[in-house]
């Protein structure tokens, strides 16, 4: 009996000054919706700068980006492979002749040509493989 008339007496008193709480708790609620809105107000300004950065005119770089991923037509790949180019492979110290995306082509020399491109290339394999194994091997190479 004693819990029961506690509850009445706590119910009555929450009823009477129910009233001016929850009428707090609306002013309370008034005073969040209007953070809320500025809040939000600041997430589109934010959103809508975001977007204005995201609108602007591609540059070069991106446009070759894009055109990277494309898939190359037939007069693209014929274009790119038509350029023959000499590349030095500074490791080895040969000269080659490297044709579009990469394929090596031969070059016709003369017999007395050959040879001395292959003593160079010799020593210069020969040089290669010595840093290769001094490298492997935590040797400093010695200059003579």
């Amino acid at each position: 009996k004693k819990k029961k008339k506690k509850k009445k007496s706590s119910s009555s008193e929450s009823d009477d000054s129910g009233d001016s709480s929850s009428h707090k708790k609306k002013k309370k609620k008034k005073g969040k919706k209007k953070k809320g809105k500025r809040a939000v107000d600041e997430l589109n300004a934010s959103i809508a700068e975001i977007e204005e950065k995201t609108r602007k005119v591609p540059d070069e770089k991106e446009k070759e980006d894009r055109d990277r991923r494309v898939p190359m037509t037939k007069e693209m790949w014929e274009k790119k492979q038509s350029v023959v180019r000499r590349e030095f492979d500074s490791d080895t110290g040969r000269v080659r002749l490297v044709k579009g995306g990469g394929e090596i082509l031969e070059e016709c020399v003369s017999k007395e040509r050959q040879r001395e491109i292959n003593r160079q290339a010799t020593v210069g394999d020969g040089a290669a493989f010595q840093r290769d194994i001094k490298s492997r091997l935590g040797v400093k190479a010695r200059l003579y």
